[in-house]
C-alpha cells in the first residue's frame, strides 16, 4: 500500500492507558476488510455522555485511489467511538484514516493523548494479500505479518536472503489472535495471520526479500522483535 501520512490522534481521560486498553479495528494495513464494517477507536475509560459533540470531522478517512474525504456518521458507544461510511465501502479500493482532537467543554475535564496511537492507519477492501513486516521473533524465528487472515496457504512462497535464494521449509500460519488472547472479541472480527519459518536461519541484520504469491516482494533488514509488540502496535493498544 502506499502511505499518506496523517496523524492518528486519540484521546483518553488519562495519559498513559495500560496495554489493551486502546485499540483500533481494522489493524493497520489490514486488507480484504468488509464492505459493512465500521472503523472503531477503543479508548479505556473514556467517559463521555452519548451526545458529547465529537463534530463530523473528529475521524477522517480518505479513499486514497479515487481521492477525497470518505462521508459518514461519527457514533460513540460508551468508550468505542465508531465510523460508519455512507452507503458502506468500496470494493477493490484503500483508504487511510485519522482522528482528530476530542473538543474539550467549558469548565470540562482536560482530556490527553495517549502518545502510542498516533500514527497512521491504512486498510483496503482489496482481496489481495500483502506482506507487513518480516521480524525476528524473540531473535531467531522469521516471521511476517500478512495483511489478511489466512486458514490455508495456497500460494508460493520464495525468498532470497542477502540477494542470495534460500529454502524455507515449512511454513507454520498463526491467527493474530494467538498473541493477544487477551483482547476483545471484537478484533477478531477484523484480524490478520502470521507465517512463520521454523527452518530458515536468518541472522539480525539480514536482508530478507519474499514473494507470496502475486503479491508485491516484500524486503526488510531483519531485527529481533517480539510478535506481540508488533502487533500490538498495529493495533496501537500499547
Amino acid at each position: 500500500m502506499r502511505h499518506i501520512v496523517l496523524p492518528l490522534l486519540l484521546i483518553a481521560c488519562r495519559a498513559e492507558p495500560e496495554t489493551g486498553e486502546t485499540w483500533i479495528s481494522p489493524v493497520d494495513g489490514k486488507s480484504d476488510v468488509l464492505l459493512d464494517v465500521p472503523l472503531r477507536v477503543h479508548v479505556g475509560g473514556l467517559q463521555l455522555p452519548p451526545d458529547y459533540p465529537l463534530g463530523d470531522d473528529f475521524i477522517r478517512v480518505v479513499d486514497i485511489d479515487r481521492g477525497g474525504f470518505v462521508e459518514g456518521r461519527i457514533l460513540l458507544e460508551g468508550d468505542v467511538v465508531s465510523f460508519v461510511p455512507d452507503g458502506g465501502w468500496e470494493p477493490g479500493r484503500r483508504y487511510v484514516w485519522s482522528v482528530g482532537e476530542l473538543p474539550t467543554l467549558e469548565r470540562g475535564p482536560e482530556h490527553f493523548f495517549p502518545e502510542s496511537l498516533y500514527g497512521e492507519a491504512l486498510f483496503a477492501t482489496t482481496h489481495e494479500l500483502e506482506v507487513l513486516e518480516i521480524v525476528l521473533h524473540h531473535d531467531s524465528l522469521v516471521c511476517a505479518v500478512l495483511s489478511r487472515d489466512l486458514d490455508a496457504i495456497t500460494d508460493t512462497v520464495t525468498a532470497t536472503l542477502d540477494d542470495h535464494p534460500v529454502e524455507l521449509g515449512p511454513v507454520m500460519l498463526h491467527h493474530e489472535v494467538e498473541w493477544l488472547a487477551d483482547a476483545p472479541p471484537e478484533l477478531l472480527e477484523q484480524s490478520v495471520s502470521v507465517a512463520c519459518f521454523p527452518e530458515l536461519e536468518a541472522p539480525d541484520g539480514a536482508s530478507l526479500r519474499l514473494w507470496w504469491g502475486e503479491a508485491p516482494s516484500f524486503q526488510a533488514r531483519l531485527e529481533g522483535a517480539d510478535l506481540r509488540d508488533v502487533l500490538i502496535g498495529r493495533r496501537r493498544a500499547r
